[in-house]
């Protein structure tokens, strides 16, 4: 998405760490990201460290718990880990300014063998 804000994530196995600043398109209350928008970037954020793991599959289940309103324009620091258990991978996703938790996820998915994937949606392909 082209609006969809830059973010940094570097995996190291069960971890990953990145940063990311979100523009003023994202903005709920004045001055804050929309929590709508937080959620799906913590679904983002889990899906390309599985992806990078080489273990992803779809998201079965999501649950936020927001701490404080995640301000705007401002470099904040995500940081992911993530396990396999069972057949499912289970992230948990938190979003911090500085040391402040401005908000964690638990994203739940099946895990499956990213090799199998195919690399780019057969739905991008429309003519």
């Amino acid at each position: 998405h082209p609006a969809f804000p830059e973010y940094e994530l570097v995996v190291d196995g069960p971890s990953a760490t990145g940063t990311v600043t979100c523009p003023i398109a994202f903005e709920g209350p004045a001055g804050f990201v929309h929590g709508g928008f937080l959620a799906l970037f913590a679904d983002c954020i889990a899906q390309h460290h599985n992806c990078e793991a080489g273990v992803a599959g779809k998201t079965v289940s999501l649950a936020m718990r927001y701490r404080r309103p995640t301000p705007l324009l401002t470099a904040l620091t995500v940081a992911a880990v993530r396990r396999t258990e069972d057949g499912r991978i289970h992230s948990t996703v938190e979003l911090l300014d500085g040391e402040r938790l401005l908000w964690e996820a638990e994203v739940e998915a099946v895990a499956g063998d990213r090799a199998a994937m195919p690399e780019v949606s057969p739905r991008r392909n429309r003519s």
